[in-house]
């Protein structure tokens, strides 16, 4: 099957970062610019596979211009587009799940032990 035009450049610019050939950061950027426009047409497998070894490469080289790309909250969905995965829990903060195995283990956070050693 072949690709579309904007996924053979995209392939090609793959192959670069892959590579590590002439790379600036006005390259990267420009490659991140046409990584995001990609990943929002995107239809077939093909396609989707393409976008992400870019991604991977992308986030390789990047590093070494102090580049960043924010993709990691975002996972495909069918239709071709993004969606925002929910935001991890906050330090400290117990969920209902959390607070269920600490009680089946018999853990009180808020009560000292009764032998006097508050669980030492």
């Amino acid at each position: 099957m072949t690709l579309r035009p904007e996924f053979e450049l995209l392939d090609y610019k793959c192959t670069k970062l892959r590579l590590g050939q002439d790379l600036s950061q006005d390259l990267l950027k420009e490659i991140r610019t046409h990584i995001e426009l990609c990943e929002h047409i995107a239809q077939t497998d093909e396609e989707r596979s393409v976008v992400g070894r870019t991604i991977f490469w992308w986030k390789k080289r990047s590093t070494n211009f102090g580049l960043s790309m924010p993709i990691e909250n975002f996972v495909p969905t069918e239709g071709g587009g993004r969606k925002l995965l929910p935001a991890p829990p906050k330090k400290y903060e117990l969920s209902a799940n959390d607070r269920r195995f600490l009680r089946s283990l018999c853990i009180t956070a808020d009560e000292p032990s009764k032998g006097g050693n508050n669980g030492v």
